[in-house]
């Protein structure tokens, strides 16, 4: 039984499996860390995380036998010079014998591109096949062989294609295996050095200047807004009006942090042990992404650093303060600190509170009670949605000035039993060193 030319040999081709696996890993560990920032911070980690899994992962192919197939015989014209049991007095040139050529088609399911690179372990005499899309066909040459010959060599060839993708599936199995821990680890080791990165700057206390052609992976209305000035809002005695942030501009800074909590939601297993100063930083990222002013955290105005702080043109148009909720007693608190931090000309503020306990209608209705009750409440002025409202409040040194304060409850992801085992057992562990 002889084959066809054309069917090349199969597990052969360079690099070897072990060394194509290595180069996808190399490509996957480039790939993560070449990440716009915008991933880190605007994405859903988990969803990114699955898409990075669902590209990189390998399927070892696995022949559908039950589909095989074949094609109608037809004549051929077999080269016969190299067999041995010939009578040939000139192998030198092809000498022909009319024979029947065999075509089967074998479908497959898995990454064609597994049949090319031998695996570690390989035999004398790999298969051969002509492949073409997701379908190996064999071709045979059949001379004076018997039937039983003609399905015993296909048989064989068929076994031996498949001995050969279970040893590719033992080293993609193991490739597979650690793909999604090394997929988390590199994202975190990219996410860690874009908070380092964006912390250190944030400490500089200089605005940051977003690259024109940074990719969105959600969209606000009005990228890169520029802040409209107007007269302060109005207060009941005279006085020299002092530029302002609009009011439309204001709620759209607040519509801004409202989206990064909504990724907070969406990505609990990255903020769950967020501490304050790092979402202040996402915040931070997004303000200075929206708008041509100078966001910047830890920035000392009037008696303090308040958390977060935009500027146009050297004004303060919006001061915030962001805190995870502790009682009514410290949102109390918080709410002088946030006084200490307020100008005279100071008309646009918030509060940006992070609940990790469960009962969020709770939380909600403490903090509006809490801030009901404050010396310097006046008014609501408008409820924005389900967890934000908006306050008229006084200046502590001028009571006739008043300014906007809102109050914001987000819900975060709580550190679960679990986590606190898994941090517990990474501390006792003196492998985890």
């Amino acid at each position: 039984m002889r084959r066809s030319d054309n069917d090349k040999y199969l597990f052969r081709d360079q690099p070897d499996l072990h060394a194509y696996l290595q180069e996808l890993h190399r490509q996957m560990v480039t790939e993560i860390s070449s990440l716009e920032v915008n991933h880190f911070l605007t994405t859903d980690l988990g969803q990114l995380r699955e898409t990075l899994y669902q590209r990189h992962v390998l399927i070892p192919p696995v022949l559908k036998e039950d589909q095989r197939s074949q094609t109608a015989p037809c004549d051929a014209e077999i080269d016969v010079r190299h067999d041995t049991n010939r009578m040939i007095f000139d192998r030198s040139r092809p000498v022909y014998v009319r024979g029947t050529s065999f075509t089967v088609h074998v479908p497959f399911e898995g990454d064609s591109e597994l049949f090319m690179h031998s695996p570690s372990t390989v035999s004398s005499n790999p298969p051969r096949a002509s492949l073409s899309g997701a379908e190996l066909s064999m071709t045979f040459y059949k001379l004076d062989e018997s039937q039983e010959t003609l399905q015993a060599t296909i048989s064989n060839e068929v076994g031996n294609i498949k001995q050969h993708l279970s040893w590719v599936s033992g080293q993609v199995g193991a490739f597979n295996a650690h793909l999604r821990q090394q997929i988390d680890a590199l994202i975190e080791n990219r996410r860690a050095k874009i908070m380092s990165d964006y912390q250190l700057a944030d400490s500089l206390g200089i605005p940051i200047r977003r690259r024109d052609n940074a990719p969105q992976t959600y969209r606000v209305p009005e990228i890169r807004r520029k802040p409209s000035l107007s007269l302060s809002i109005a207060s009941t005695k005279r006085s020299a009006p002092d530029p302002s942030l609009e009011l439309d501009d204001y709620f759209h800074i607040l519509h801004v942090i409202h989206n990064m909590t909504l990724v907070m939601e969406r990505s609990p297993s990255v903020f769950r042990h967020a501490t304050e100063e790092e979402i202040r930083v996402h915040f931070l990222v997004q303000l200075n992404a929206q708008f041509e002013g100078s966001a910047t955290g830890e920035t000392f105005n009037c008696e303090g650093k308040t958390d977060i702080l935009l500027r146009y043109n050297g004004k303060n148009l919006f001061i915030a303060e962001c805190k995870f909720w502790a009682g009514s007693k410290a949102f109390h608190e918080t709410i002088d600190q946030l006084l200490r931090y307020v100008s005279w000309r100071d008309t646009k503020t918030a509060i940006l509170v992070f609940n990790r306990n469960k009962d969020t209608t709770a939380v909600l209705a403490a903090a509006g009670k809490a801030t009901a009750s404050h010396p310097n409440f006046k008014r609501v002025d408008r409820k924005i949605d389900e967890s934000s409202v908006c306050y008229i409040f006084v200046h502590p040194q001028d009571r006739d000035k008043e300014f906007f304060l809102t109050v914001a409850i987000y819900d975060v992801p709580a550190v679960t039993a679990s986590d606190s085992a898994q941090m517990a057992n990474s501390a006792m562990d003196p492998a985890s060193e």
